[in-house]
């Protein structure tokens, strides 16, 4: 959960042409984070634990072998100076590149879920 973290792996994820990294859905999802944590705005402390874990994944979309929409669902544990949870959803477009799958060119898909709180079990 940081900026310059988020920043690397858009240069790893992203195809050129792709979404810019101050326009990149997941640069406002750390910055909310960030922010919502009180954070310094740029990198969470050392106190603050995030954990995540994949859950479920789905192809929603295939147009052609080198292009897909493809959504990750992760499970996010924080701790700050409690626990919180939540799931989350990630959804791109894809292209094949040389010899791996990037973001593609062009806009990002429309959001696929909204977010909610997940029931505790309390």
């Amino acid at each position: 959960m940081s900026l310059p973290a988020a920043r690397q792996v858009h240069e790893a994820w992203v195809l050129p042409g792709g979404p810019g990294f101050e326009d990149w859905s997941l640069t406002a999802d750390v910055r909310a984070f960030l922010a919502s944590g009180r954070q310094d705005g740029q990198a969470k402390d050392d106190t603050t634990v995030v954990v995540t874990t994949p859950k479920a994944a789905i192809v929603k979309g295939v147009d052609g072998p080198d292009w897909a929409v493809v959504c990750v669902l992760l499970d996010v544990q924080v701790s700050i100076h409690t626990d919180a949870r939540m799931g989350y959803g990630l959804c791109a477009a894809m292209q094949w590149s040389q010899d791996r799958w990037q973001v593609a060119t062009g806009p990002e898909p429309a959001p696929a879920l909204r977010l909610a709180r997940l029931p505790t079990g309390r």
